[in-house]
């Protein structure tokens, strides 16, 4: 009998007992549920002396979970306006990854909304976090957006920038 630890997972073509001289093949993947290092362990129980014997496995789980785009510029806004931007993350890992916390710094930007899950599967993307931009002064406006999840690649931080302007032109006049 065949036993793998969490975060793997075999097959094997062995059918009942094996006779003298006769082989078959266990197959283990790593199969991860989370991002970094998993340790574990492949336990091989059988009639023989030394049974169970246990082997040792170790796989180490990467993902690329970014931010897309890395920046959102508000290009000018009348100060005092909002206006809106998103911000995108995507996971093109083979793990699931959680999103454990967004935060925006920046006097003049806000976060209204984060309308994407906290769980982000395999290859999967959303661009529903909505950041709000209302410079208060004229002149250029930053700030940063700092996302935290739960794989070694954060904190993941994007930048913000918009230039808050005067409202319009005013009155013009003209003479004959």
């Amino acid at each position: 009998a065949f036993k793998v630890s969490s975060g793997f997972t075999q097959s094997n073509n062995c059918k009942g007992r094996l006779a003298a001289g006769v082989s078959c093949t266990l197959t283990v993947k790593f199969a991860p549920t989370r991002a970094g290092t998993v340790n574990g362990t492949v336990s091989i129980t059988h009639s023989g002396v030394g049974s169970p014997q246990v082997v040792p496995v170790v796989g180490n789980a990467s993902t690329s979970f970014y931010l897309s785009p890395a920046s959102v510029n508000y290009g000018q806004v009348q100060v005092n306006t909002s206006l809106l931007g998103y911000l995108g993350m995507a996971n093109q890992s083979n793990s699931n990854v959680t999103v454990e916390s967004i935060t925006v710094q920046g006097a003049d930007f806000k976060l209204t909304k984060n309308g994407c899950p906290s769980v982000f599967t395999p290859f999967w993307g959303c661009a529903d976090v909505e950041i709000t931009f209302t410079p208060t002064a004229k002149g250029l406006r930053t700030g940063t957006a700092t996302v935290t999840v739960s794989d070694s690649t954060t904190p993941l931080v994007g930048t913000l920038q918009g230039i808050g302007v005067s409202a319009g032109i005013g009155s013009l006049s003209t003479t004959a």
